[in-house]
């Protein structure tokens, strides 16, 4: 299982919504980002969509990734036709050995049915691209329920990006999901959080931390993905509390990717090889 850094891990910092004296990142600058951490590879996901650039910084994007030697797994949203037909194209060109996406377009909630259906009708594109479709474990359905459409679909180009805290969203915590879904899970998300109870005494609050920070059992979940031989990758990503000021929002993120890359190089020591890349937190 090889380590590697999200553009989800600094969300805030590519996020569109910045005003335009903010610091932000596009796709190269998480590239550059994730070599100053000492990464080998790098996932792009939608948030910084890659169908949105020319196909010269599409080129660009490439020649920087062979130059450098960086892997680029490319991640989207939307189990749509299109959408799919058209980022399995840009993760075959990249070489991505697998696409990994969100289900739910923005504006719309599929019925498991109808995923099982569509899926069905790309299997042929993804066996002919040499592409695995890694679905995301997101806010809506319950691992039982991913792990029938995959059943369904019945196809090995068709798999699990596991996220170790999306399912809170669907109400179960992630031992209950990687018993439902390490057999299939080809990447996992690892994201740390605490819950902590609001002031009021009457519920309870859930918010990132950096890696090992948290209460998500990380450790047990590389174990437990490790015994079934199908994961590759395990990419780091946050849920970063923003500040009042995006600047200082900024900096945050960037605090925490120096702080969750040191857990890491822990867990993954092989991933970063023997020299320690110098990094600022500022």
């Amino acid at each position: 299982m090889q380590a590697g850094f999200s553009s989800y891990a600094v969300g805030w910092t590519v996020s569109a919504a910045w005003d335009e004296d903010a610091p932000t990142l596009d796709a190269f600058g998480v590239v550059d980002l994730a070599l100053e951490l000492g990464y080998g590879r790098v996932q792009l996901a939608d948030n910084v969509p890659l169908h949105s650039l020319s196909a010269a910084e599409r080129d660009a994007l490439q020649r920087k990734a062979r130059e450098t030697g960086i892997a680029i797994e490319i991640g989207t949203r939307g189990l749509t036709v299109e959408n799919v037909r058209r980022y399995v194209e840009i993760a075959a060109t990249f070489r991505s050995p697998f696409l990994r996406i969100v289900l739910d377009p923005m504006d719309c909630e599929p019925s498991p049915d109808s995923v099982i259906a569509l899926l069905r009708t790309q299997v042929s594109l993804l066996e002919h691209s040499g592409v695995v479709l890694a679905i995301e474990n997101h806010d809506r359905f319950k691992s039982d329920e991913l792990a029938r459409i995959l059943t369904e679909v019945d196809s090995p180009w068709v798999r699990i990006c596991l996220d170790t805290a999306n399912s809170f969203g669907a109400g179960e915590d992630v031992t209950t999901v990687v018993r439902h879904l390490a057999a299939y899970t080809v990447n996992v998300h690892l994201k740390d959080v605490r819950i902590r109870r609001v002031s009021s005494l009457q519920g309870f609050t859930i918010e990132g931390v950096p890696l090992g920070e948290g209460i998500v059992p990380i450790e047990w979940v590389i174990r437990e993905l490790a015994r079934h031989r199908c994961c590759r990758t395990a990419t780091l990503e946050h849920w970063v509390p923003p500040e009042p000021d995006v600047a200082d929002t900024a900096r945050k993120e960037r605090e925490w990717c120096v702080r969750s890359t040191a857990t890491m190089r822990r867990l993954f020591p092989g991933s970063f090889g023997s020299v320690q890349h110098e990094t600022r937190a500022g």
